[in-house]
């Protein structure tokens, strides 16, 4: 008896890696759009400028995956990469408190 892995599942063999990694893609923005619709609107929850670089860097890690199952090539995913990384580092950049004495 042998243990299927989730990539190989029949479920991922009708609909695919990169429909599931696009239909994430689209739920990421979707949450992003509310999110900035309910501060607007409301005042509440997150700041936008709070989350969305962390965001953005999660939906080019989220554009390398849609690539990469796709078959694009280094090519194509590294700059996807290369961006994640980039927003990333704003984002820690931006939220990295200073040693308090």
């Amino acid at each position: 008896m042998t243990q299927e892995s989730f990539l190989d599942s029949p479920f991922l063999d009708s609909f695919g890696v990169p429909h599931l990694v696009a239909l994430v893609f689209a739920f990421t923005v979707v949450e992003g759009a509310c999110l900035y619709g309910y501060d607007r609107l409301t005042g509440g929850g997150v700041s936008p400028l709070a989350f969305v670089f962390n965001w953005l860097s999660g939906l080019c890690l989220l554009a390398a995956v849609f690539l990469a199952a796709s078959g694009s090539g280094l090519a194509a995913v590294a700059p996807c990469l290369m961006a994640a990384g980039a927003l990333h580092a704003v984002d820690l950049r931006r939220q990295w408190r200073r040693r308090r004495f």
